[in-house]
């Protein structure tokens, strides 16, 4: 079996698994506040991630609810899942099990998405303070993780997977996050979709085909008429519900919300939070593969060069980081031996399958590899995005 065929294979058997082990009903934070007490659902969810995520998020867990347990059950927690904390980290469980901790007034803002690369910042710097808010991140993080895949059902509700991108598919970003010269391979994905809307494969609502429109020409001088249409049913949504409080409109604000912030109109996705009593960050919105200039900034802070260049292509919850996906896409440069290195690491990182494997295939196309390409369609033909002929990618 070739090498990129055995990763992704191997990929997708983890990613299955953890699947079926950390699903669960009603995984959300409330649910957790209510069954906090119910030790064998919260230690079959922990034991479901890889350690490097699994550690922070039960510290985070053990600070928000670990008062309320009985010293027993205190003592098997840590043991189990916290064995040989710092002394920093020794003395925040400590007073956490006693009730001295409270949750921090204000939790700052993160773009990092997995708990391993938010606690890897906070144990950097072993201040008490930033650990406790890195622990509430590290366990939202985890939430948030989770119930973006609670209610999938088979391998196609994984091209909806990502953060809530305001209900467009992942694979559009094959088409609108690459270089321009690739416009053959860009129509015949375009075209694959349409062709999966038209037999009824694929759901596509007249609601989301002007945001697939609009998101595909986002970087040409064609996109204008669409913002403005989505901008102002936003605005009309918006005064709508604010009237009638209904759970439909209640939806279509936070769909349109989240497209906004995808578009790059802060200020109205703001204001469309601000009206269901939330706010984008505490939603996840920030975690979208946007090429907006604030998150163009952050990517070049990760490509620094007085920090691993290619880390973001070799750390696993760096790579598959809604943040540096655009990187992935940006320069048209193939790179199946790196994506090919991280899917044979997909166990301590399951979401690298999910997050990355239609830009597995684009690589793959890039390379020339067809025949690989075929095989993994035979693999998972519902996650096929239509790379597979013989085209060749048209570079002037």
């Amino acid at each position: 079996m070739k090498p990129a065929i055995h990763a992704y294979q191997h990929a997708l058997s983890v990613w299955e698994k953890f699947h079926a082990q950390s699903k669960y009903p009603v995984m959300d934070e409330e649910s957790l506040t209510r069954c906090a007490a119910k030790d064998n659902m919260l230690d079959r969810i922990l034991r479901a991630p890889p350690p490097g995520e699994r550690t922070p998020t039960a510290f985070g867990l053990f600070v928000r609810f670990g008062r309320n347990w009985k010293p027993l059950r205190q003592t098997s927690f840590l043991g189990e899942f916290l064995p040989g904390p710092s002394t920093v980290e020794r003395r925040l469980l400590e007073a956490a099990a006693k009730g001295a901790i409270k949750r921090p007034r204000r939790l700052p803002v993160t773009v990092e998405e997995f708990p391993s690369r938010i606690w890897q910042r906070a144990q950097a710097s072993q201040n008490p303070k930033r650990l406790v808010g890195a622990a509430y991140l590290a366990f939202n993080s985890m939430v948030r993780l989770l119930e973006q895949h609670e209610d999938d059902t088979d391998l196609e509700d994984l091209m909806t997977f990502r953060i809530p991108s305001g209900d467009l598919p992942d694979v559009i970003d094959l088409a609108a996050l690459s270089p321009g010269r690739f416009l053959d391979l860009k129509n015949r994905i375009i075209d694959w979709l349409m062709e999966e809307f038209r037999t009824g494969r694929f759901e596509l609502t007249s609601e989301v085909m002007p945001a697939i429109k609009a998101w595909v020409l986002v970087d040409t001088g064609n996109r204008d008429e669409g913002i403005d249409m989505l901008s102002a049913e936003t605005r009309a949504t918006m005064e709508k519900y604010l009237t009638t409080h209904r759970l439909c409109d209640h939806h279509h604000t936070r769909r349109l919300g989240r497209l906004m912030f995808r578009f790059g109109l802060r200020r109205l996705a703001s204001q469309c939070t601000k009206v269901l009593g939330d706010s984008p960050w505490k939603l996840g919105w920030q975690y979208q593969a946007i090429s907006g200039n604030a998150h163009a900034r952050i990517r070049q802070i990760i490509l620094r060069p007085d920090s691993d260049a290619d880390a973001w292509m070799k750390e696993p919850a760096l790579a598959c980081s809604a943040m540096t996906i655009p990187l992935w896409l940006m320069d048209g440069v193939e790179r199946v031996s790196e994506l090919t290195a991280l899917f044979n690491k997909a166990a301590g990182c399951p979401w690298i399958f999910p997050r990355l494997q239609h830009i597995y295939q684009w690589h793959l196309a890039l390379a020339g590899k067809h025949e690989e390409l075929r095989q993994i369609e035979q693999i998972a033909p519902d996650l096929a995005v239509g790379l597979s002929g013989s085209l060749t990618p048209s570079i002037p």
